[in-house]
């Protein structure tokens, strides 16, 4: 066979052109059996070859789909604004329902076209990776994901040993898939992809001159008047007469009393989860803060620096929160996470026949904003509309996007735009949330003499 006549403009795949098949199925058994050993490096010994396998079938699916039209463009998401999206239940699982926590396969979407009738903020873009079934797929992007999937745990401890970064080597194309890749190979790849953006910056650090006790005020005066550039610049922070000794601590320190001070209720931003007293969401009333959309924007804009500079920050956010950083629908049982009565009183619901409920429940919610009740329709004329067993699972839906989008649309909205200036979207949605809570927050403190005092032990 003469491989100097092939060309990539031929119709004929390199795959069917080396007619190899053979060599994959025998290296699928090699990998299978050498998983088997005692010895976790053996499979190692293999390297070569399921990197060629990578090469050729990944060279079809690129020769397919143009590298630029499957990876979202950052400016144009930026620039789009596309509905939330929260996802009800449903009589039977269905595949595309699957929840992100399952790890399902995923592929990248396609551009959004910007509306210029639209405003330009950024409200909430489709995630550039959407659950799709194996079978959709092409054929040679079915063959490496079921491949991978095969062998997940022989490609993650090859991706652990190589000096190659990623995006640059045989395995490239799995960055589309990352439900394949373990957590820490993930944050490997992310790591890399931050410190290239970080390849350009010149200059000093840039000093942050701040009061203790006015931290977040200070804060944002002195940082919100500076450009995107200077953000990316290594922040030296003086506290208003205080030496320190060493400038990473007190960076960890600004970090850690100015993000604290954005729960503060005085500025009304964000709310405590009453059921376990320690995750925040945006607060729906916030906008008794005339400077709420900014503030939002100046927290989303910090979190991420504190990302960029690799600095954990001491608390967590509600599952939904995370799940709108990353772009990926909420769930109805997202719910359990915000307001756990809330969410049993809906699976009783679900649960049971509502013609022996006789209940008055309809497509509206009774809220109390600053002492003034009022009534809010989930669907026009929705105070009328009586919730029935043919209808509730549309109630659901709808009174799970009001409490967990709509009533905190322009917060997220604003929080994003100022998160995804630093960190692109695409970038950060290789994580599913609670890899994104992990890279965020660390894992939690354990008090060891707490955790001896109240253990007992038994022979």
């Amino acid at each position: 066979m003469d491989l100097g006549q092939f060309s990539p403009a031929q119709e004929t795949k390199l795959s069917d052109l080396l007619n190899i098949n053979s060599l994959w199925d025998s290296l699928n058994d090699c990998l299978l059996s050498l998983a088997k050993l005692p010895d976790p490096h053996a499979v190692l010994v293999l390297q070569p070859a399921v990197e060629a396998f990578f090469l050729v079938h990944a060279a079809d699916l690129d020769n397919e789909n143009d590298k630029t039209n499957r990876k979202t463009n950052d400016h144009e998401i930026r620039e789009a604004v596309s509905n939330f999206e929260c996802l009800g239940p449903v009589p039977t699982r269905k595949p595309e329902d699957r929840d992100s926590s399952d790890k399902p396969f995923t592929l990248p979407s396609t551009t959004i076209p910007t509306d210029p009738s639209m405003p330009t903020a950024v409200l909430r873009t489709p995630p550039t990776l959407q659950t799709i079934s194996t079978n959709d797929l092409p054929l040679n992007a079915q063959k490496i994901v079921e491949f991978a999937r095969t062998h997940r745990t022989v490609l993650n401890q090859i991706l652990r040993q190589s000096t190659q970064h990623l995006s640059e080597g045989p395995f490239h194309i799995l960055i589309d898939y990352a439900s394949i890749l373990d957590f820490d190979v993930e944050r490997k790849y992310f790591r890399h992809e931050l410190d290239r953006l970080k390849e350009n910056i010149r200059g000093e650090d840039l000093g942050v001159y701040v009061r203790r006790d006015h931290i977040f005020e200070d804060s944002y005066r002195e940082l919100s008047r500076r450009s995107l550039e200077d953000w990316k610049h290594r922040f030296y922070i003086v506290f208003d007469d205080e030496e320190g000794p060493d400038a990473d601590d007190i960076l960890h320190e600004w970090y850690s009393l100015l993000l604290r001070s954005m729960f503060d209720p005085v500025y009304a931003l964000f709310m405590i989860n009453p059921d376990d007293g320690s995750t925040y969401l945006p607060n729906p009333l916030s906008h008794c803060n005339v400077n709420h959309s900014q503030y939002f924007k100046f927290i989303g804009r910090t979190i991420a620096k504190a990302i960029f500079d690799n600095k954990y920050i001491d608390f967590c956010f509600a599952r939904s929160f995370y799940k709108h950083i990353l772009g990926v629908p909420v769930r109805y049982t997202d719910m359990e996470s915000i307001d756990a009565q809330f969410y049993k009183n809906l699976i009783m619901l679900l649960d049971n026949d509502m013609n022996e409920w006789r209940s008055d429940l309809t497509f509206s919610l009774d809220l109390c904003e600053f002492g003034i009740h009022k009534v809010l329709e989930l669907k026009p004329n929705g105070a009328s509309i009586p919730v029935t067993n043919e209808n509730k699972h549309e109630y659901v839906r709808l009174v799970c996007q009001e409490k967990m989008i709509d009533s905190i649309r322009q917060q997220i909205g604003s929080f994003l735009e100022g998160f995804y200036s630093l960190i692109p979207k695409s970038l950060i949605s290789i994580f599913n949330e609670r890899e994104l809570k992990l890279l965020m927050s660390g894992l939690p403190d354990i008090n060891i003499e707490d955790l001896k005092t109240n253990t007992e032990y038994h022979k």
